[in-house]
């Protein structure tokens, strides 16, 4: 059963589907994608980590500046290649190799500083970070992997540095029968028929987070201030659900 393992799902998607694994827009799958798509789908990224540093900055400070950048779960790049614009240093890591080698030739044109994309296995030890973020991704790993995550990054940022974290904190009922049901073995490949795929095709999962329990984390390295942003409406194409901006005010 492919359901257990999030890692090799999302390698799926890297190898099968990356951009609609990233954006589930029916424009962004792989047999629809045109250039125009794929340039809707760059340009998506451009203004969706603009809204990301003006949060920082809300939080932060207007000084606020984003020089050393880390993206968890960077994908093809959506997020990463304007990071890369902006910033003096940028790393993304992901857990699909695919993804890495499909965004490669994009990150490597018009960056301002040094940017690397690397596999998650390698996430870096550098504690200096000034903006680390994960954006759209924790929801499809399993949650207790998903608090990992977090707790990895906010240990990674310098003091004053800020991390941003995607999430789902409220369960709908529908969503929990969904998950529920996806656990039975077979269950989403057996769906995969219904919806005229492939009975291999990737599954993406659907997972609900406590903000009292990512508050705890934080709280445990050295946050100082948290704010939530919840309930916004994706002008581009997805649901923002709820975003976590966390200040981190270590001591240096």
């Amino acid at each position: 059963m492919l359901r257990q393992d999030h890692s090799r799902q999302w390698e799926l998607f890297g190898q099968k589907d990356p951009y609609y694994g990233v954006l589930t827009h029916e424009h962004f799958k792989r047999d629809a994608l045109g250039d125009e798509a794929r340039s809707r789908f760059f340009a998506s990224g451009d203004e969706q980590f603009d809204d990301l540093l003006a949060d920082a900055r809300s939080l932060a400070g207007p000084d606020f500046s984003a020089g050393r950048v880390l993206e968890y779960g960077c994908g093809v790049g959506r997020l990463l290649i304007p990071a890369a614009r902006r910033a003096d240093r940028v790393v993304g890591v992901d857990v699909s190799t695919s993804m890495l080698d499909e965004g490669a030739p994009q990150l490597r044109g018009g960056r301002r500083g040094p940017a690397r994309a690397r596999h998650a296995r390698s996430t870096p030890r550098e504690t200096d970070f000034d903006f680390a973020y994960s954006f759209a991704v924790l929801i499809h790993v399993p949650r207790r992997t998903g608090e990992e995550i977090i707790a990895k990054l906010a240990r990674l940022l310098r003091p004053g540095g800020v991390g941003a974290f995607n999430v789902v904190l409220r369960a709908q009922p529908h969503l929990a029968g969904f998950n529920a049901v996806m656990k039975l073995p077979l269950a989403h490949n057996l769906l995969n028929l219904v919806r005229g795929r492939e009975w291999s095709y990737p599954h993406m999962q659907m997972n609900v987070y406590s903000l009292n329990r990512i508050a705890l984390i934080l709280r445990e390295h050295a946050s100082g201030q948290l704010l939530v942003k919840t309930g916004a409406d994706d002008r581009r194409l997805r649901p923002l659900h709820d975003l976590l901006y966390a200040l981190n005010r270590r001591a240096a």
